[in-house]
């Protein structure tokens, strides 16, 4: 870990990722997997990648495809490249936000 690094576990910013998302966004659960409803109607999800330390959001362009798990990826968010939790969630948000249709 970098002095710059923010030291945190992945799953614990999985956890506070999913807090900022669950007061913004419609919030739907298909098998057990948590998705959210962009006001433009795409379905994202966040997974996490541990062996990175790494968090990707993933887009579906509708429902339709978010039920058939056809997701195309977004940037993978290194922890190791913020220096602390709200920046880290800022770059997520910044990247949806730039993501939804106009």
């Amino acid at each position: 870990m970098t002095n710059m690094e923010i030291d945190l576990d992945v799953p614990t910013m999985m956890s506070k990722l999913n807090e900022v998302l669950d007061q913004r966004f419609e919030k739907m659960d298909v098998e057990g997997i948590r998705y959210y409803k962009l006001p433009d109607r795409q379905i994202i999800t966040i997974t996490a990648i541990t062996e990175w330390r790494g968090i990707v959001v993933e887009y579906a362009e509708n429902e339709k495809e978010a039920e058939m798990n056809w997701f195309e990826d977004g940037d993978v968010f290194y922890l190791a490249d913020y220096e602390d939790v709200e920046s880290y969630i800022k770059a997520i948000m910044g990247e949806i936000e730039g993501n939804m249709a106009k």
